[in-house]
């Protein structure tokens, strides 16, 4: 029987380790592809209105696909399109369908009861809007908060009012602050905002 060298064996195992790196890193490719076209999209924060849980200039990762399974839940962040417009707003959802809600003396009373959690996400709540008096939730809308009460236009603007199901665009995942993002990336963050709403 004739020995084989191990120098040869590890000759004869190059190429095809060199097939296994670009067919995983082809996959990987492949799996951020499908990941980027169909479950999730980049944002840029603009603005205060959700300080301090998501600062102005994070850049956001959406799951854009979740709720087409589950219906958005109290507290979750999401990114909505405003109506009549191309304009996508980030806010925390406070009140779901069929949910009572009021905004008395700076304070948010659920269905009745002060709502202990949603004062801890919003503060500073001197203005009340629509909420002044007891509104009631509709079927598939939400009534939406910034956490940063004072600089945020939510559904307490009639402007705003309640967000249908129909015009949230997605759930934040999870958002990092960038100090510096070059433009040609921001203009191209912006294009897929812009992309998302038509």
């Amino acid at each position: 029987m004739k020995a084989v060298s191990l120098g040869k064996q590890k000759k004869k195992s190059l190429p095809w380790r060199i097939v296994s790196g670009l067919a995983n890193t082809a996959l990987l490719i492949i799996l951020a592809l499908f990941v980027y076209l169909f479950l999730a999209f980049p944002m840029q924060m603009k603005g205060h209105s959700m300080e301090p849980a998501v600062a102005e200039k994070s850049l956001l990762l959406l799951n854009k696909i979740q709720y087409r399974f589950v219906s958005p839940k109290q507290f979750d962040i999401i990114a909505f399109q405003i109506k009549d417009s191309d304009e996508l707003q980030i806010k925390r959802i406070i009140a779901c369908p069929g949910d009572r809600i009021n905004i008395k003396e700076g304070m948010i009373y659920i269905n009745g009861t002060l709502c202990e959690q949603a004062n801890e996400y919003s503060k500073d709540l001197i203005y009340a809007g629509t909420a002044s008096d007891e509104l009631t939730v509709g079927e598939n809308e939400y009534f939406v908060l910034g956490d940063n009460a004072v600089y945020s236009e939510d559904s307490r603007s009639e402007d705003i009012g309640m967000v249908s199901k129909d015009q949230i665009v997605g759930k934040v995942w999870f958002g990092r602050v960038i100090s510096f993002i070059p433009s040609f990336i921001e203009n191209w963050i912006d294009r897929k905002q812009q992309n998302e709403l038509y």
